[in-house]
């Protein structure tokens, strides 16, 4: 009940503190493989999670086996419908899930995204070259935090309200006072501006936005994604390929309770419904594949390592991939992710990718109110 009044008291500072806007800006957290891509196997990794606030992603991955020209050859797109509207009353609580009751799990499903992806496949043993087009989308269903998390939030924002306060009394003694406004708006708002950029990087704002990037405990997502494809470039061509749907279970851990580095365990399900040409004839056939596995990171500030080793079954027989990757934090904008091991099949199964993903836009139109 103690919480409860707390929380009650917070909100209601964040209205009479309306006036104060400022901006998080969430662009450190990781750009991700999109699903379209990872549907047809083609992404350094196959195992990943939407943690990206990213109003849109652009991923670029090329495979430096076969016939290679230099040139990429796979594309995806992805963008989070969320941010592009207006919510107005979004503030850091909202954001982060935090209700009255305490946590919300469910409150990450807002953050789903939808991705398109053009990749080109080489066929294998007399099978044409195919051109695919898929979209995917994907969502946290589930999301759960340590137990002082909320706590932890509820602090993080008190101390905020406390520099605001402070804000109010800088701007009254630099002359920013009602009157004022009504007798001079420009000025007014100049001197409200020199104020606060003269604490925009206060450690009461970074102490807020390292609670946002803060990664929950244990998450479950889910992914859906479906390709079609061409062949020989012929549009006339176009058949209905691939269909998966995954889950995900997503287990941080910090490797200290100050550090922002993690060993990261993930287990994935997948099914896939495949239509595809059978190596004999060449005619259509559609098979089911179930896949189950598991990936180990470690993250660090700017690179990541990992493994993962998924295993693949269908109608008694069964191949696995098995790739280290790697994934280096050029910027907070830029990725580049590798991937070397061995893919699904029995044949032309060498992984030696190379992918960069590249997040355009921060939260869309947004700004937390405190």
């Amino acid at each position: 009940m103690k919480r409860v009044l707390i929380l009650i008291f917070i909100l209601a500072q964040l209205i009479s503190y309306g006036q104060y806007k400022e901006s998080i800006t969430l662009k450190e957290l990781e750009v991700p493989e999109s699903p379209a891509m990872t549907l047809l196997d083609e992404s350094p990794s196959i195992v990943n999670r939407p943690n990206s606030p990213r109003a849109f992603i652009l991923s670029i991955v090329n495979s430096f086996q076969g016939d290679y020209s230099g040139l990429p050859r796979n594309y995806a797109v992805e963008f989070t419908p969320f941010w592009f509207f207006s919510h107005e009353k979004m503030n850091f609580f909202r954001y982060a899930g935090l209700t009255e009751k305490g946590m919300n799990p469910f409150s990450a499903i807002k953050m789903t995204s939808i991705s398109i992806a053009y990749i080109n496949k080489d066929g294998k043993d007399e099978q044409p070259t195919t051109s695919n087009i898929s979209i995917g989308l994907r969502t946290t269903l589930l999301r759960f935090y340590g137990n002082d998390y909320h706590q932890q939030l509820i602090e993080a924002n008190l101390y905020s309200q406390g520099r605001l306060k402070r804000l109010r009394d800088a701007q009254r003694a630099a002359g920013a006072t009602q009157s004022l406004l009504t007798d001079n708006p420009k000025l007014y708002h100049q001197i409200l501006k020199r104020v606060l950029d003269s604490v925009a990087n206060s450690d009461s704002l970074l102490e807020m936005v390292s609670k946002l990037k803060e990664k929950p405990l244990f998450a479950i997502d889910g992914a859906v994604a479906y390709n079609a494809y061409f062949t020989d470039n012929d549009f006339s061509s176009n058949t209905s390929g691939r269909f998966g749907a995954w889950v995900t279970l997503n287990y941080a851990q910090k490797f200290s309770k100050s550090s922002t580095n993690y060993i990261n365990l993930y287990g994935v399900g997948r099914f896939i419904s495949d239509n595809r040409p059978t190596d004999d004839d060449l005619k259509m056939e559609r098979r089911e594949y179930f896949d189950f596995g598991g990936k180990l990171e470690f993250e660090f500030d700017k690179l990541t390592l990992g493994y993962e080793f998924i295993r693949r079954v269908s109608d008694g027989e069964g191949t696995y991939r098995s790739s280290g990757l790697l994934k280096y934090k050029i910027s907070d904008e830029l990725y580049i992710t590798g991937a070397f091991g061995r893919n699904f099949g029995d044949s032309d199964n060498l992984i030696t990718l190379l992918g960069i993903n590249w997040g355009l836009g921060n939260t869309g139109k947004e700004n937390f109110r405190f």
